[in-house]
């Protein structure tokens, strides 16, 4: 989960990527917290039974495509 509009978080990602990014793949795409997202959780659903047409649906769609383009 990425919340981008911080520079906290952005730091966080930068440090992931030069720590460990020549050992183990770190794919670009990132799951943004939103609210329809956190409400799967109490309403035990997956996102996209929830909202699949969210911006949280769509990032996780992204990601998969991209872990099965590097498979």
């Amino acid at each position: 989960m990425d919340n981008c509009r911080y520079n906290n978080a952005k730091r966080n990602k930068q440090a992931i990527k030069t720590t460990y990014g020549n050992d183990i793949k770190i794919f670009e795409q990132t799951i943004p917290r939103t609210e329809s997202l956190a409400e799967t959780a109490s309403e035990g659903v997956s996102i996209f039974a929830y909202d699949g047409k969210s911006k949280g649906a769509d990032s996780y769609l992204e990601l998969v495509q991209e872990v099965l383009k590097h498979a």
